[in-house]
């Protein structure tokens, strides 16, 4: 088995032709699948299916109570040694 893909890898190696068709199906295939307008179109699709499915949370109310913050004084410094 590893003597078939040691033969293989040798023929890609040395055949430019072969080298030369796999580089252009290759660099076919990123301009088709990875170009910035597919995936900046396929990130709205994202956002708006994800916006679609959740539910909306309410924002929190001005009148809201707010925590308590702890006094200054009870913080302690960190030493840096």
């Amino acid at each position: 088995m590893v003597a078939g893909r040691q033969a293989w890898l040798i023929e890609f190696l040395s055949d430019q032709k072969l080298a030369a068709h796999c580089a252009a199906n290759g660099l076919r295939y990123a301009r088709e699948h990875f170009s910035f307008d597919r995936m900046i179109q396929t990130k709205f699709q994202v956002d708006a299916s994800l916006s679609r499915t959740r539910k909306a949370r309410p924002l929190p109310s001005s009148n809201a109570a707010t925590p308590a913050l702890a006094s200054a004084s009870t913080v302690q410094p960190v030493s840096r040694d």
